[in-house]
């Protein structure tokens, strides 16, 4: 088949992740494969052509519509592809669009997150779905979530979870999240990997700290990542006394590597789609305290692989990092578990081929 995936962008993130994997994944199988991204060109756009995927910058101006059409267009006439697979917001808007006033055989759009706060992205979704032929959701939750709130009906929603590469968390050394903290001790790692903005709760894990040191006063919390709520995390945890116990790391590439001294891995987040950091975590053999949101609870399998609390509860984040901070038999347990879920339930192999045999069945049957 020839398949054209169309993203808003290609800078390093979960939905380019996973672009990535399903679009080198697709030409090693035989597949003739392009990308098209919406804006310009970001490190995963580098990535594809060194695997030798053709990458298409359009290079979109938001300020004058036609612009937002025109570029995909013309992708669409030359490569003439049989399958055009969106990922993002606007590249779902924009290639729902194009895909069908060109008659693309089949057009699919991607759910990442449960998007709570953007009632208006919902609508929208919704009342243009008949240009499109499914959208695929990063969960069984997403998909519940989409229908609900958008009423696209069921038939049309196709779960596809996400999947974790484990080759990349092999053979990794340890010891370089304990050099960046300046660590010389077995002191107790915490590790949360996120934008820090509202969705990813982190100031409901800063207000579980105290709680936390005050029964293990050794414990450290690595925070990656950046975003708009940086200062006002720094500024929360300075009010709370608990600045020498929380470092902020900013963006890092070495998410496998850091995760080799993590002794928990902690996702306070307030909604979710599925997220890839806890894949990761579970590659990684380390278990996870996470909120009982979204695609995660398909993930953290509670009391097995790690724990799930509810949202916003900062004295059941707390309750439980102690519980497993002080059981490290039974964290070495639950992250075994973890691995072995994720690389029976989470293969690379099996979220390409259920994405290849959705694109064959549009394609053959033309609905």
């Amino acid at each position: 088949m020839r398949i054209l995936f169309h993203i808003s962008e290609l800078d390093i993130g979960g939905a380019e992740s996973m672009l990535f994997m399903l679009a080198t994944g697709l030409a090693e199988r035989g597949h003739e494969v392009e990308v098209a991204c919406l804006t310009g060109n970001g490190a995963v756009g580098n990535w594809l052509e060194k695997a030798g995927i053709p990458v298409h910058y359009l290079n979109a101006r938001k300020s004058w519509p036609p612009s937002l059409l025109l570029p995909l267009r013309k992708v669409i006439r030359n490569f003439k592809p049989e399958v055009l697979h969106n990922f993002l917001f606007h590249a779902n808007m924009v290639g729902r669009f194009v895909g069908w006033v060109t008659g693309v055989p089949a057009v699919i759009c991607a759910v990442r997150v449960e998007d709570v706060e953007r009632s208006f992205r919902l609508w929208v979704d919704g009342a243009t779905h008949w240009m499109m032929h499914r959208q695929t959701c990063v969960s069984e939750s997403a998909r519940r979530f989409t229908h609900e709130k958008s009423s696209i009906p069921m038939e049309k929603l196709i779960a596809i979870p996400n999947a974790i590469d484990l080759s990349k968390f092999e053979n990794l050394e340890s010891g370089k999240l304990r050099r960046e903290l300046d660590l010389d001790t077995d002191a107790p790692i915490l590790l949360t990997v996120g934008r820090l903005s509202k969705q990813k709760g982190v100031q409901y894990l800063l207000r579980a700290m105290p709680e936390v040191l005050s029964e293990i006063s050794n414990t450290r919390l690595a925070l990656v990542g950046a975003g708009e709520d940086e200062e006002s995390l720094k500024a929360l945890a300075r009010e709370l006394g608990i600045q020498e116990a929380v470092r902020f790391l900013g963006w890092h590439a070495e998410i496998p590597e850091f995760l080799k001294d993590a002794d928990l891995f902690v996702l306070p987040s307030l909604w979710e789609g599925m997220p890839n950091v806890i894949l990761e975590a579970m590659a990684s053999g380390v278990p996870s305290v996470a909120t009982e949101v979204g695609g995660t609870p398909e993930l953290v399998s509670d009391g097995e692989t790690g724990v799930l609390v509810p949202p916003a509860d900062s004295d059941a984040l707390a309750r439980n990092i102690i519980f497993l901070l002080q059981d490290r038999e039974l964290r070495i347990r639950m992250g075994q578990n973890a691995l072995e879920r994720a690389r029976s339930h989470f293969s690379p192999e099996q979220m390409i081929a259920r994405n290849e045999r959705l694109y064959a069945e549009l394609v053959h049957t033309g609905s």
